[in-house]
């Protein structure tokens, strides 16, 4: 066992996790909880840390509902993953608006609509007018996907199970059907049976492609000569949570800018910085220096979705990779500016 030490405000998670070629590593995870300034300035961090998020918590049930906030027990994200927890807003009634996420180098604009459906006559499918409306989940179960019966198979679209619009080919469906109302601003309309792009800005779950395309060969060779460690195959890119539009170009810094427009009731858009952190891993080994595991900032999560500002939070998410050697003895977290150098 290696013991830990904490020099940090955030709270700490550390676990054991192996890779493909059945090495293994301690894992220590820092999580910090923040409120945002109200001068778009830097992340506050909260006086009293909430507890650090071990596993995906979901909004309903985890089989028919979309994540609220992924867990830290990943092994390694080879990128930072970028999530939001939104409802785009309008003062006044739409039929539809538009809302924008900016995080360093991402931008991401999505379009909403009122409610609206897919109603089928003797001429085929019709689509409604969407309803105005002044708030619009920026859910998955408001995006394209969704499945359909066809004979005694039911057949969904792997990349959003739980959305609404995709019927596959053969599919027996007759009575109306959700339309979606939340799509890229790229995103043309389409008809029933047509494949659409889910969007979102939400944690996407395990079960979800692209999440299952890099989980690897699971077969009965893997099973019997390998579990628990993961196949040959797998990628950890299994663990980055992110919709693949905010799946960040490498690693977060920690003091990019952050901007969403869309997302309040009073039109504001939310803005701020990074805190500017930087978080670092000292290794000791029982004979021998010191040297340092860099922990890299893998998630930031804003939570926008209370109607107050002074409500909404943000969760910084570190991870430190240390070899699981027997000459390492301890790890002792330390914290410092981006432009400051950490000494033992």
């Amino acid at each position: 066992m290696i013991t830990t030490t904490n020099h940090t405000p955030w709270p700490q998670a550390a676990f054991e996790r192996g890779d493909t070629e059945g090495r293994s590593f301690w894992v220590v995870t820092l999580q910090g909880s923040f409120s945002l300034a109200a001068d778009g300035g830097r992340l506050c961090p909260l006086d009293d840390q909430e507890g650090i998020q071990l596993v995906d918590s979901f909004w309903a049930e985890p089989t028919s509902s979309s994540i609220k906030r992924a867990g830290v027990v990943a092994f390694r994200k080879p990128k930072s993953d970028v999530t939001v927890n939104a409802a785009a807003r309008s003062a006044v009634p739409r039929a539809e608006w538009q809302v924008r996420l900016r995080v360093g180098l991402l931008d991401s604009r999505l379009k909403v609509r009122g409610p609206h459906y897919w109603h089928r006559d003797a001429e085929g499918w019709r689509r409604t007018a969407p309803e105005p409306c002044t708030s619009v989940a920026l859910v998955y179960e408001n995006a394209f996907g969704g499945g359909g019966r066809v004979g005694e198979r039911y057949v969904d679209e792997p990349r959003n199970p739980l959305g609404t619009g995709y019927l596959p080919k053969g599919h027996e469906a007759e009575g109306p059907r959700r339309a979606p109302q939340v799509m890229s601003v790229d995103d043309p309309d389409f008809e029933v049976g047509e494949r659409g792009m889910p969007r979102g800005w939400g944690a996407i779950p395990s079960y979800f492609a692209p999440r299952t395309d890099h989980v690897g060969t699971c077969d009965d060779e893997w099973l019997q000569n390998r579990w628990p460690c993961p196949p040959k195959d797998f990628d950890d890119a299994f663990y980055q949570c992110a919709h693949p539009d905010l799946i960040y170009p490498g690693y977060l810094r920690g003091d990019e800018s952050f901007c969403v427009d869309g997302v309040t009731v009073s039109g504001e858009p939310v803005r701020g910085r990074l805190p500017g952190w930087r978080m670092l891993g000292l290794v000791r080994l029982r004979h021998g220096p010191v040297f340092g595991s860099v922990a890299h900032l893998d998630h930031a999560h804003f939570d926008l979705l209370h109607p107050d500002p002074a409500q909404h939070r943000a969760y910084l998410t570190w991870r430190c990779l240390v070899p699981h050697a027997e000459d390492v003895a301890s790890v002792d977290m330390h914290m410092t500016r981006l432009d400051e150098r950490c000494a033992a």
